[in-house]
């Protein structure tokens, strides 16, 4: 509350593995911004996947949940007025074995207007060309929880905590912030990896 924030984004994992999800719609029940909420679900969303449709729809109904104020992006966007002018919110869902998004799913984001991009994962970040005027906003790796080499993880198949474990990316026009979060994975420990709910200042440019 003490933030009272513009824009809420949510780049997903909000219950553990097979966790609670009552208590998760309770807590995004409880966001309050200003223009509004928008976020994308992660993998651990999905761990129970009859019931993960309740994050968007009423249990037993097609109908969006009145629960929580949070706009779910499933590979859709859309175009939010603020008082600087128009920007497009997008939220992209992929796969953990896709190394790279089809570009037959980016038709959405094919206009040259500036766009900010909510993906859980940030090898997202590969999909896009340094041309494109696009901030990715993305999570998932929660700075790596433990710092190790990024060969290392590499070999072990982690190459989103290799490549873009925490942090601020560039390349062109394309930029991505990697936030490292409130939670932990598989593993239940961080060190030197502080959570954290990042606040961000949009200026004219």
């Amino acid at each position: 509350d003490n933030l009272q924030p513009d824009i809420i984004f949510l780049t997903g994992d909000y219950v553990k593995w097979k966790g609670n999800y009552k208590s998760a719609l309770i807590f995004l029940s409880q966001l309050k911004a200003k223009t509004g909420i928008w976020g994308v679900l992660g993998d651990y969303d999905y761990s129970r996947s009859r019931i993960s449709c309740l994050f968007c729809h009423m249990e037993g109904s097609g109908e969006f949940t009145g629960i929580h104020r949070v706009h779910f992006l499933r590979n859709s966007s859309e175009r939010v007025n603020l008082p600087q002018g128009t920007i497009c919110i997008s939220g992209i869902e992929k796969d953990e074995e896709e190394s790279t998004l089809p570009l037959t799913r980016l038709q959405f984001l094919r206009s040259q207007e500036p766009a900010i991009i909510l993906s859980h994962n940030p090898l997202m970040f590969n999909s896009f060309h340094k041309d494109q005027n696009v901030f990715i906003l993305a999570g998932d790796t929660h700075g790596g929880q433990i710092p190790l080499p990024s060969l290392f993880l590499k070999i072990i198949g982690y190459e989103k905590n290799a490549s873009y474990s925490q942090g601020f990316f560039k390349n062109g026009k394309a930029k991505m912030f990697v936030s490292r979060g409130i939670g932990t994975s598989h593993f239940p420990i961080r060190l030197f990896r502080k959570p954290e709910i990042v606040v961000l200042h949009f200026k004219d440019t």
